[in-house]
């Protein structure tokens, strides 16, 4: 288990590190924070000076052109995701024993290796080059927010998952990754509920905002 959850750990540190981030100080709802990544995130899709900047590599290109286009400007539906507090890290288990601050880095790096781990199963250069359009704002959130997975679909386009991990004095993290798995089906709630077992992520049930 250590092994694996030392990949999941690497995984999300290299999201995060290659992530564009903005900081928000006024207090926003979580979905006008969604609203303000995803808009941050289609300027990265499209912006060619942003390609530039990183020079991404040829293995990329394909994924990065499918990328392009999508149409992001909209989504066509929004779902919360709810996670089993048991399906944390997806069949592995944190340790009992911890001090708080430690268990909650441990979940929250559990949480946030969803998206990390779909881009996985389709290869490597998938999930390289989500790294490259992953991004993240800060903002002070509302009284209460919790850890929470919204799911963004597009009439044409990559579906895009935001985590949402608060953290202390009202601010939280928002955190976005293209989901470039084939076989996810973001119909309706059905069709992602079964899709996401399928490729082996039983138990989350899908809400329709």
């Amino acid at each position: 288990m250590i092994k694996k959850f030392t990949t999941v750990l690497t995984i999300g540190g290299l999201l995060i590190s290659l992530s564009g981030c903005q900081t928000h100080s006024q207090t926003q709802t979580l979905d006008d924070a969604g609203e303000s990544l995803i808009a941050l995130m289609e300027d990265m899709v499209t912006s060619e000076a942003y390609a530039d900047l990183y020079d991404f590599p040829n293995a990329y290109a394909d994924t990065a052109a499918k990328l392009r286009e999508g149409d992001y400007k909209k989504p066509s539906a929004v779902y919360t995701l709810l996670v089993p507090e048991n399906a944390a890290l997806f069949g592995e288990s944190i340790p009992d024993g911890l001090t708080a601050s430690l268990d909650t880095y441990l979940h929250d790096a559990a949480f946030l290796a969803f998206s990390s781990r779909i881009n996985q199963m389709q290869g490597v250069d998938a999930l390289s080059a989500s790294s490259m359009f992953a991004a993240q704002i800060s903002f002070v959130g509302e009284e209460g927010v919790e850890r929470t997975l919204y799911l963004y679909t597009f009439e044409d386009g990559y579906p895009i998952a935001v985590n949402f991990l608060p953290g202390e004095d009202g601010a939280v993290r928002a955190v976005g990754y293209f989901l470039l798995h084939e076989g996810l089906n973001t119909a309706d709630a059905d069709a992602i509920e079964e899709s996401l077992e399928a490729i082996g992520f039983p138990g989350i049930t899908a809400q329709k905002q």
